[in-house]
């Protein structure tokens, strides 16, 4: 083998490393299932359905901020989610025994059940149940006016898709589990931390369906290329094995905290198996190519690891640079999958140019049986890529005018892309926050479950005048606001659909109690609670929180009261989500392409190309984008969820760019002896069965999410498949090598830089 490559000084020669793998092949596979062996046996288990993560925004957020506030004058750490507990009796009252019973409930839930770790999360919580406000009578804001219902209120001081959350919703479900109803009354956990808690289960659903639909369709995929069962065990095989390491060692990552929820592992599982199962495909596509040319096993390993091994680091590498920019996201599930998917990248191709080829060099050209190349028949000839080369090669200016003017429509509507923060409450009938939203919407206003609490703090304690004086104007002001139903506050405690009379009474009878609610011991702080006539986190939602925080600071400035007004609540925390989610994406959009064209532009060593190659990226992502919402807005759905946008612009711009250096590479090899045509038209015609290949496999595995429960799996599967074809299938074979061709770029100088001189272009001739 060494005849065959020629080094230079300062050269490496990857074809070694072929020669290396080759000669140890028995000792790297049996290296691999050692190290997937020992860590299974040694890697803790983790509780994947106790939520995405410990804390979902920076702690100074507004919101924060505002329970920060909330706890330091009313000794109140609990506020930034909560678990609302319906009970229901449909066809009549509520009975005294029924609330009896509630109450049981209530004073149970504090208290950890037999075998549960819990006691810490549940002596943060703060718990009301309907006793609690019995002296209003009738008005009881956790009593429905038919009496047919009654809610226990579990106010939380955790995010409410976080595990601390998630502990507490799942005790809570244990104890109705537990608890004997009296007949005819049901009842469902609902609120922010149980639609939290139940999307986290069904995120846990879909990952079991992910994984079944993803192995389904890269086997029949894989049965379609190479049509030899064989040939698809191999690549199967190495990747699974990769993907037992990488999940053992995010296992091990935990306790260096480096976290993994399930979301982070949809995304990681998906994207190990797509880009390990193109890394592995490149690899045996030039195994296969140096076999139909009469080479031996022995030197078809080499010469296909030392064509693969630079294309498959360089891809690497460009993958990982765009992904490791998730770790600069403030919010934390993004910054928690980056080193997830960083890791599952750089296994997948140590496996893919490690793992794949011991295993097929042990088995050998029989791999490809029955459809295995004897020497003696000639080599298939492609049909279908030398027409595209062709075409491309001839009318490069037809065809890249034809191409922009098909991408650039839906990339308009791409670039306008409405983000959707409504996804929490998307989950489908069956799971118990959806129940109990369904038992809530037919006795109170869809906000009763997440009102927004207004929290009022002077720079200085207030008399009691001075905050019922300034309550007055702020409850009106809030309730002016047209999504507003109810406001309840100091100056009207039991709402402003309750007789006036009724509140005069409950201040009088009742004042102290009513003043613990709604001022603080020191005197300088107020509250108030607004409900919402509308989903809280709808788009409505999100802008009226801040009208309601303009109203109330400006009704507190007519009172003369000098006040800070902050907001808490779900409604609350997700516009700081909101604003901390975008202002990432920008971040990691501009940060993620520039390592992106650095890394494109050392291994081609043409700016000009890199620019090009990135551009096209950018072009592919808003056209999908662009296509994924028309094609949704057609079924209905209020614009597309907000992690589509992030995922599928990192997944795109950072793994899409694999193609484009698989094509770009083949055509600096070319390029050493032919002009940029010819060049460019073999490279199309040896690396489009291989590109497409990958591309389909990578939409068949990003595109099995939407085998999902909930809507963004769905949206974002879609975006994922629909994006990989579009790259795969026009971008790649039709826009990118028309602009080459016309620029006449021909990569020559990386295929001189040292990572491609020792390696020879195909001798094959092409018809």
């Amino acid at each position: 083998m060494q005849g065959l490559f020629p080094l230079k000084r300062g050269q490496l020669c990857y074809a070694n490393i072929g020669k290396l793998i080759f000669q140890f092949r028995w000792l790297v596979l049996l290296f691999w299932l050692a190290a997937a062996g020992g860590l299974a046996l040694l890697a803790p288990q983790g509780d994947a359905t106790l939520g995405e993560t410990s804390d979902l925004l920076p702690s100074n957020t507004p919101v924060h901020l505002a329970l920060d506030n909330l706890a330091k004058h009313f000794g109140d750490k609990s506020g930034l989610s909560a678990a609302v507990v319906v009970f229901e009796r449909r066809q009549s009252p509520l009975t005294s025994d029924d609330l009896a019973d509630i109450e049981r409930v209530a004073q149970e839930i504090p208290q950890p059940l037999p075998g549960e770790a819990i006691a810490p999360e549940l002596i943060a919580i703060s718990i009301r149940s309907p006793s609690a406000f019995a002296f209003v009578g009738k008005n009881n804001p956790l009593m429905s006016d038919d009496g047919h219902a009654a809610l226990i209120w579990v106010s939380l001081p955790y995010n409410y898709i976080t595990k601390s959350a998630a502990r507490v919703v799942k005790h809570t479900q244990a104890v109705l589990a537990n608890h004997t109803l009296p007949e005819r009354v049901t009842a469902a956990v609902t609120g922010s931390a149980g639609y939290g808690y139940d999307y986290a289960v069904a995120i846990e659903r879909s990952h079991r369906k992910t994984s079944i639909v993803t192995l389904i369709s890269v086997v029949i995929i894989l049965l379609l290329v190479y049509r030899a069962p064989i040939a698809v065990a191999i690549p199967l095989a190495g990747i699974s094995l990769a993907a037992i390491v990488t999940f053992k060692l995010l296992a091990f990552g935990e306790g260096f905290g480096v976290h993994s929820g399930t979301a982070e592992r949809i995304f990681t599982f998906v994207l190990l198996y797509g880009a390990g199962l193109d890394y592995s495909l490149l690899f045996m596509s030039r195994y296969r190519e140096f076999l139909d040319e009469g080479r031996s096993s022995p030197d078809a390993v080499g010469l296909a690891l030392g064509t693969s091994i630079p294309t498959i680091a360089s891809s690497a590498a460009m993958t990982m640079s765009g992904l490791v920019m998730l770790c600069l996201a403030r919010f934390s599930v993004f910054r928690h999958a980056g080193p997830a998917v960083v890791v599952a990248i750089a296994v997948a191709a140590l496996a893919a140019g490690t793992l794949v080829p011991a295993i097929l060099a042990i088995i050998g050209p029989v791999t490809f049986w029955p459809a295995m190349h004897r020497p003696s028949s000639p080599p298939r000839q492609p049909i279908i890529w030398p027409a595209i080369a062709r075409l491309v090669t001839a009318r490069p200016g037809l065809v890249m005018t034809l191409t922009l003017i098909a991408l650039a429509l839906p990339a308009v509507r791409g670039s306008q892309t409405y983000w959707n923060y409504g996804s929490l409450f998307s989950l489908k009938s069956g799971y118990q926050a959806r129940d109990g939203t369904e038992m809530v919407e037919r006795h109170w206003p869809t906000g009763e479950i997440a009102p927004i609490t207004v929290l009022a703090v002077a720079d200085q304690p207030q008399t009691d005048a001075a905050w019922l004086a300034a309550s007055a104007r702020m409850l009106h002001a809030i309730a002016a606001n047209p999504d507003v139903d109810n406001v309840r506050a100091y100056s009207q405690p039991l709402g402003i659909h309750a007789p006036p009379a009724a509140n005069a009474g409950i201040l009088l009878l009742a004042h102290d109690r009513v003043r613990t609610e709604f001022i603080s011991p020191d005197g300088q702080a107020m509250r108030m609670s607004a409900v919402l006539n509308i989903s809280p986190l709808t788009p409505a939602a999100l802008n009226d929180a801040p009208a309601i925080a303009q109203a109330a600071r400006q009704a507190a400035a007519e009172a003369n009261l000098t006040a800070t007004i902050q907001l808490t609540g779900a409604t609350a925390e997700i516009i700081d989500l909101r604003d901390t989610t975008q202002q990432d994406f920008r971040r990691i959009a501009a940060l993620s392409l520039l390592a992106i064209l650095l890394v494109v532009w050392a291994v081609l060593r043409d700016l000009l190309v890199a620019v090009f190659i990135l551009a096209a990226t950018v072009l592919s992502y808003l056209t999908t984008l662009g296509l994924t919402c028309w094609v949704f807005q057609a079924l209905g759905a209020q614009g597309l969820e907000w992690k589509v946008q992030m995922l599928l612009f990192i997944v795109l711009v950072a793994v899409g760019q694999d193609y484009s250096i698989f094509l770009a590479l083949r055509l600096a090899q070319e390029a050493r002896r032919l002009p940029c045509r010819e060049a460019m038209r073999r490279a199309l015609i040896f690396t489009g069965p291989v590109i497409s290949s990958c591309g389909l496999i990578m939409a068949a595995t990003l595109g099995s999410v939407m085998a999902g429960d909930v809507q963004l799996l769905v949206q974002l599967g879609f975006a994922f498949a629909l994006g990989m074809l579009i790259d795969t299938f026009i971008v790649r074979p039709l826009l990118l090598p028309s602009l080459i061709v016309l620029t006449g770029r021909t990569l020559r100088r990386a295929a001189a830089g040292g990572s491609l001189a020792a390696v020879p272009a195909s001798a094959q001739p092409i018809q």
